[in-house]
């Protein structure tokens, strides 16, 4: 039986309910649905609250960390043009305070120097994957493969016995969908695969060789001219091995050399910046 609050009884009249405790509940739901993500999203308050914090010694960096099984840190995004040519060197260089990377794909094609011209083919991790970025080059003449999901991490050879298909959670979107068939190509896989073994080098020559695995200043336009010199020397020193090889000592004669550009995220490219209010090391 449901119990109702009568509040006043008339003569020859059925007891009237209560609507006080329904208009406080309609008013609790409608301040909820105010506050809530959505259509009706709360206006950010121009002064901060008492328990935010920002970096007073370099407010152009920002919170990263290299994946979920790791620390945020007070970062820069350093991302790198490798030639896989065969010289493995960086024609092009960016510095960015953003921990995505899904609008930078055509920026940082266009920080390589006109003079070298443009590149046949483009290959990006799934952290460059954008619809727009990726017609852009492609109108531009070049082949674009952007990794949709793990293709890096695949068997070359499997052994195991084949798993149950799954049905997706959602269906992908039709450029999503046609860039996952052309990267399952057998000529897909095997210029994909490429990738790993042309630009992890050179951040591993970077950081392990060379002893560059944080930045020392601070400001986005000297962070990024410091980074601009990391990979200048970089180049000198990879031009000098180049140098050292005898003809014929270096790519095999029958290698391909397909004119690709790599290009990756710098994971340890990492701004520390300790400072008063400082939320990372």
């Amino acid at each position: 039986m449901r119990r109702v609050s009568v509040w006043k009884v008339r003569p020859g009249r059925e007891p009237t309910v209560n609507a006080r405790p329904m208009r406080q509940r309609w008013r609790r739901a409608r301040s909820v649905a105010a506050n809530a993500k959505g259509k009706h999203i709360k206006p950010a308050d121009d002064r901060p609250g008492g328990s935010e914090q920002t970096n007073l010694t370099d407010p152009d960096s920002g919170l990263m960390r290299k994946s979920n099984h790791h620390e945020y840190r007070q970062s820069y995004n350093a991302r790198a043009v490798v030639d896989a040519e065969g010289s493995q060197l960086v024609p092009g260089a960016r510095l960015g305070g953003n921990a995505s990377d899904a609008n930078e794909l055509v920026a940082d094609i266009d920080s390589v120097p006109e003079q070298l011209g443009q590149p046949d083919t483009v290959l990006a991790d799934n952290g460059y994957a954008h619809q727009s970025e990726v017609e852009a080059l492609e109108g531009r003449g070049m082949d674009v493969l952007v990794a949709t999901g793990a293709q890096g991490r695949q068997r070359r050879y499997d052994f195991r016995p084949p798993r149950p298909a799954r049905v997706p959670a959602r269906t992908p979107g039709e450029w999503l969908q046609a860039m996952t068939d052309k990267l399952n190509t057998e000529a897909g896989r095997a210029t994909y695969r490429l990738r790993q073994q042309t630009v992890e080098p050179v951040f591993g020559l970077i950081k392990n060789v060379m002893g560059f695995t944080r930045f020392t200043l601070r400001g986005r336009a000297k962070v990024e001219a410091e980074w601009q010199i990391v990979c200048l020397a970089y180049n000198c020193k990879r031009l000098h091995r180049l140098m050292q090889l005898a003809p014929g000592q270096g790519q095999p004669q029958n290698a391909p050399r397909t004119s690709l550009v790599w290009l990756y995220k710098a994971p340890e490219a990492a701004n520390p910046a300790p400072g008063p209010t400082s939320t990372g090391k």
